[in-house]
């Protein structure tokens, strides 16, 4: 009975479970026939080393040129070789992910001694981790970034967490959101350093080669994907992919409104909606101060809006819901803030509905198209403001972690 075992041997059994888990999941990483980190990043690595044009048609590299400089050194080995250390790093990051995300929301408390808070959090998180690694993208290195940023601005470190931010904005630009955060929060050297980082980063892949027509690699990333988006009759949501997995707010916009609305006046709605929800998370980040480890809510606010307001957000991105995942089981848990419980139970079913074996082909492909996905960020966003907006009185004990973060500056 696991109840009979001590906290020492629950650990070691977690680690064992997790080593056998991470075994078993490199052999289809690295022996699947068809691999979107060789198809994708591993060829753009390549061209970069070669001088060749970054961004030729329908290659599916559609990501600012630094993931291509982070991808030439596996450019330069085999296939296997480059699979099996990619692999590496993505279980790394996933080690990281789980770990500052615990600690954001738990504190130094170990996972086995709040079972129940852990597997609430963990039933959101394992669906994103396994999409993650089928998709062999760098959206685990990115999270890992991202939160590993969360934590050294809860510890006060801004301009640490702020470098991390923007290695994470240089591979893909969402996280650049942090940066008018860090200027809400009154630290605009550190909102400087995220742009400085993320924008230098991307400025690097040009001391080795340049594309043709002598453009910035960043230049010419910029006209062809960023620059279409701001014609007023392109339709919103458009990326590489196609429209049913884009579950940020333009996907979900185009999929259910792009037929029967002009783009023009669908976008004026979008701006709206987005308008509408930036001020209700800035009005929640002004009454953190009033709640315990306020300033991990506000990050929790900002990776879910990061998700909402993004161009694309595909279903690897919402693995760092695993922190508001986690804050929410806490609330609900420990703090007995019974108010958060519909927004947990929106969360785990927005990341169930992530799961195609277990719905089925149908049911999957209909959830995504209704934005199944989405209610993740949805619900990790409002239900965070929510919690920032609505004062505990008399706080449990238990709710106190035995080594607090730091307060909302």
């Amino acid at each position: 009975m696991l109840s009979d075992l001590s906290e020492s041997s629950l650990r070691r059994l977690l680690l064992g479970c997790a080593v056998l888990a991470a075994m078993g999941l490199a052999i289809p990483f690295v022996t699947r026939s068809k691999s979107e980190w060789d198809d994708v990043y591993r060829s753009a690595g390549a061209r970069l080393l070669a001088g060749d044009n970054l961004y030729p048609p329908k290659t599916g590299y559609s990501y600012p040129p630094f993931s291509a400089l982070m991808a030439v050194p596996f450019a330069m080995v085999d296939v296997r070789s480059s699979r099996a250390l990619w692999y590496c790093i993505n279980v790394v990051s996933m080690f990281a992910v789980i770990t500052f995300a615990w600690r954001l929301a738990c504190g130094r408390v170990p996972m086995v001694r709040k079972p129940l808070i852990f597997w609430l959090g963990m039933s959101v998180g394992l669906p994103f981790i396994l999409h993650t690694l089928a998709h062999q993208q760098t959206d685990g290195l990115v999270a890992a970034l991202l939160l590993g940023g969360c934590w050294a601005i809860s510890r006060d470190r801004w301009l640490w967490g702020a470098c991390c931010l923007g290695i994470a904005a240089a591979m893909k630009c969402t996280p650049l959101l942090f940066a008018p955060y860090l200027l809400l929060k009154g630290r605009p050297l550190a909102a400087c350093v995220v742009f400085g980082v993320a924008i230098g980063l991307n400025l690097a892949p040009d001391l080795f080669s340049h594309p043709v027509g002598f453009q910035l690699y960043l230049e010419q990333w910029s006209r062809i994907y960023l620059l279409p988006m701001t014609q007023p009759d392109r339709p919103p949501g458009i990326w590489a992919s196609e429209i049913i997995y884009n579950q940020a707010i333009l996907g979900a916009a185009n999929r259910w409104f792009g037929e029967s609305m002009p783009a023009r006046e669908l976008k004026v709605w979008i701006l709206a909606v987005f308008a509408g929800l930036a001020l209700f998370g800035i009005v929640a980040m002004r009454r953190s101060r009033q709640q315990p480890n306020g300033i991990v809510w506000e990050c929790a606010i900002v990776l879910a809006g990061m998700l909402l307001f993004s161009p694309m957000s595909s279903t690897p991105h919402f693995i760092t819901m695993l922190l508001p995942a986690w804050l929410l089981a806490h609330a609900v848990v420990e703090e007995r803030q019974r108010r958060l419980i519909p927004f947990l139970i929106l969360i785990i079913a927005g990341a169930i509905a992530s799961n195609k074996d277990l719905l089925g082909a149908s049911l999957y492909s209909q959830g995504l198209w209704m934005g199944s996905v989405m209610i993740c960020a949805i619900a990790a966003f409002v239900g965070s403001a929510f919690r920032l907006l609505v004062p505990i009185h008399q706080p449990n004990e238990a709710a106190i972690h035995d080594v607090p973060l730091r307060r909302a500056a």
